[in-house]
């Protein structure tokens, strides 16, 4: 009983803040809405006319409509209510979302087939391909920060879908579980969206570094992926996530959001090609999309400040890497600090989502990037969220 009278309690404050919201919008907007309607009548308008410019005035004078999302997340939390809007609060604080569970035989089959012909192409070209499972916001083994009754199926999803790699001798590197060895898995990732931070990023990248060395025998100097010999700045709450925008700041809160850049000298470009841009310079002038820092806040999430978001198709240059080969890499949001990070290894790193190059009509395949731009390492990185679902692109890779 008394959860419900919780409950009913946590209802009632809500709907009396909306109240209060609601007055507050009018008071503030009525004035453009009836001015329009009276405009219109004195000019002897249709009725159509009026409707429409009242609609019009209206939505144009509303744009207090993010006050409501604060004043619902405010209600919330003071109610200690970890949902909002699809977003869970985790008992460490920290906002994530339930990945859906997908039956075995979704998508999980044909997508590692595919992933399986695409390595015995590369092969047969004389490149290594690896697939890297990235993290969602969930410890891989027993996980107490997630609320009862929250369901999760990240981890589920991945561990189906690496099963069907080893059973096809694909290479994986799974960092799921490279960060809950390490220790401090929350703290490699942001509170108020699902990516990790720039510790996670940066701790992937050296996990792949690893990787690339000990089992592929690529030459890369083990100075270029030591922290120490990097640069971090800080952005004390400098960064409100896609899920603060959808529960409110009140709810969420704002992240310390920090960028890691090179202390050695670097000289490279990055060609965003379907926008025409091109940056050049030192890895903080080429990689870092310095407009971020002047959004407003509410539009300021700065993990966008790595490349500039996640793109069809991205080209980078270095002068400065001492590995002269070339790395593609086939990735979704995860993977723009991964792409960043290679840069100090290779002098070419090519980084592709597919799901762009297709949304964008870019009229190419996997197969005839490869083909062009001949890396002699290809990665895939997605994390559990792209995993499972049959007609998925970001597997399809013209090998079919």
């Amino acid at each position: 009983m008394k959860k419900k009278e919780k409950i009913s309690s946590a209802d009632t404050v809500i709907a009396i803040l909306f109240l209060l919201f609601l007055i507050y919008v009018f008071s503030s907007n009525v004035k453009i809405p009836f001015a329009a309607v009276h405009n219109l009548l004195q000019g002897a308008a249709g009725f159509s006319s009026v409707t429409e410019s009242f609609e019009k005035g209206y939505c144009e004078a509303f744009p207090n409509k993010t006050v409501f999302i604060d004043i619902n997340g405010l209600g919330h939390r003071l109610f200690a209510q970890r949902e909002v809007n699809g977003v869970v609060k985790l008992k460490n604080g920290m906002l994530s979302e339930g990945v859906p569970a997908l039956p075995e035989n979704s998508g999980f089959v044909k997508n590692a087939d595919n992933v399986k012909v695409f390595s015995d192409w590369l092969r047969d070209r004389n490149s290594n391909l690896l697939y890297v499972q990235a993290p969602w916001k969930h410890d891989i083994y027993e996980d107490t920060n997630w609320p009862t009754g929250i369901e999760d199926y990240s981890n589920t999803n991945a561990d189906i879908f690496l099963k069907e790699l080893e059973i096809r001798d694909v290479n994986y590197l799974d960092l799921r579980e490279k960060f809950h060895l390490e220790g401090g898995f929350y703290s490699k990732f942001l509170c108020t969206e699902h990516h990790w931070n720039a510790n996670g990023g940066f701790a992937a990248f050296q996990y792949i570094c690893e990787y690339l060395t000990d089992i592929y025998g690529e030459e890369i100097e083990k100075e270029v992926f030591d922290i120490q010999n990097y640069q971090i700045d800080t952005y004390k709450n400098g960064s409100l996530g896609y899920y603060g925008g959808r529960t409110g700041y009140l709810f969420s809160g704002f992240d310390n959001f920090s960028i890691i850049y090179p202390k050695f000298e670097t000289n490279q470009t990055c060609e965003i090609v379907h926008k025409q841009v091109l940056r050049s310079g030192s890895f903080y002038e080429a990689i870092f999309d310095q407009s971020f820092k002047e959004l407003p806040w509410r539009e300021r999430g700065m993990y966008g400040m790595y490349i500039g978001g996640d793109f069809p198709l991205v080209l980078h240059k270095s002068e400065t890497a001492k590995n002269d080969g070339t790395v593609m890499l086939f990735i979704d949001s995860f993977g723009t600090m991964v792409e960043s990070y290679l840069t100090t290894a290779y002098q070419n790193v090519i980084a592709v989502d597919l799901r762009w190059i297709l949304r964008n009509q870019m009229n190419v395949t996997a197969k005839e990037l490869v083909e062009e731009y001949d890396p002699s390492n290809v990665i895939i990185m997605f994390n559990p969220n792209q995993l499972g679902y049959a007609e998925s692109e970001q597997f399809r890779y013209g090998l079919e």
